[in-house]
């Protein structure tokens, strides 16, 4: 490298602001340490990432000044800038070229707020004027989409510290409502029926693999897409007053989510034990414990249900055993705290969704409450 090379190097080096590195992609890295003691970092062209860390650094002096509480990582970006972003590293891969229509229209309607400032009764709003205009609910749910896409993209790729408005809002729920989940508990012997059918109408290998998903689902609440994504690794059988497993939640293309620990009541654990001793010789801890998809898992168990002539109201498939669990949890007086911890619903108003009491526990309970 030539001399005068290395003196140019140097002074674009002298005077970058501090706090501020060069990556090998040619963008610029910005990072700071906030006022609660957490690491902000943002990554973009220079002058973005210039004045990003001169607000952080003034909203960290504000703060311990006592002048006003830190503000939410990222908040003080407007929309607008949040959508340039993405236009940038992600737009050419996630979106169509109606999708990017709409995110113009987006930028339009929410280009000068700041992402800590748009709230999800701004996006009701929003929507409630769309359809008081005469726009069908499939347009909505196509710009709420391409709006959910932005935010699911900053808080995952991007890792920003910002909560997504848009979720759990649709174009056809109705004026100022937000998704919940119907309550699916299953009937009365509808579970006994289900499994029979299994038995009955699967060739054996399938059959076996089937009820022993379908009743982990049912032992632990777990979503379907959690139980084959399980390891052998994720299992912690050891103990035999507390058999737990871990339950790796992965979203959009993100390596990882979260992880949660799932305590195991007695039928789940014994289950796992005996897949355990029935591991086959040269399998690794690492590989996955059912390799099937899980639309496959799915159809096999309505298959089973048609051939034996259950009707579908009185089907009790995968994702209803999430909803007994539930009920039968709360039925029992556990607390939502926990509950939701182990089943892995973040959202407090979520469970009630999940939750049907049947009639002869309800009077019992009211019985047992009203005893004078």
């Amino acid at each position: 490298m030539s001399s005068q090379h290395r003196t140019s190097q140097h002074r674009i080096k002298a005077t970058r602001p501090t706090g501020i590195d060069q990556l090998p992609s040619g963008e610029f890295r910005a990072r700071i340490t906030d006022a609660n003691g957490i690491r902000r970092v943002y990554v973009g062209i220079l002058a973005d990432a210039v004045r990003w860390r001169e607000q952080q650094s003034a909203a960290r002096a504000r703060a311990r000044a006592g002048l006003e509480e830190p503000p939410e990582a990222d908040g003080d970006l407007t929309f607008g800038e949040l959508i340039t972003l993405f236009e940038k590293h992600a737009a050419s891969d996630y979106q169509s070229e109606s999708a990017a229509y709409f995110l113009r229209r987006w930028r339009e309607w929410l280009g000068r707020r700041r992402l800590s400032s748009i709230r999800d009764r701004d996006i009701i709003a929003w929507r409630d004027e769309r359809i008081a205009d005469g726009v069908s609910t499939a347009t909505v749910d196509r710009e709420l989409s391409a709006l959910k896409g932005v935010y699911r993209w900053a808080m995952r790729t991007r890792r920003m510290r910002i909560s997504n408005p848009a979720s759990g809002i649709t174009g056809s729920t109705g004026v100022g409502t937000r998704i919940k989940p119907t309550p699916r508990r299953p009937k009365p012997g509808a579970v006994e029926r289900t499994r029979a059918a299994i038995l009955e109408h699967l060739e054996s290998g399938t059959a076996e693999r089937v009820l022993q998903i379908y009743d982990l689902a049912r032992w632990t609440g777990m979503r379907r897409i959690e139980i084959l994504a399980l390891r052998w690794s994720d299992l912690h059988l050891d103990d035999d007053e507390d058999p737990y497993l871990v339950v790796e939640r992965r979203r959009g293309g993100a390596s990882k989510s979260y992880t949660r620990d799932v305590p195991l009541v007695e039928p789940a654990a014994t289950l796992l034990r005996l897949l355990v001793a029935a591991k086959p010789s040269g399998v690794a801890d690492s590989d996955r414990i059912w390799a099937v998809k899980p639309r496959t898992i799915t159809q096999a168990i309505r298959r089973a249900c048609k051939r034996a002539q259950i009707p579908r109201a009185e089907r009790a498939t995968l994702h209803p055993q999430r909803h007994l669990f539930i009920s039968l949890a709360r039925e029992a007086g556990m607390a939502d705290a926990p509950l939701r911890e182990i089943v892995g619903q973040r959202d407090p108003r979520s469970l009630p969704g999940y939750t049907v009491i049947e009639r002869k526990v309800a009077g019992r309970q009211l019985r047992e409450a009203m005893k004078i």
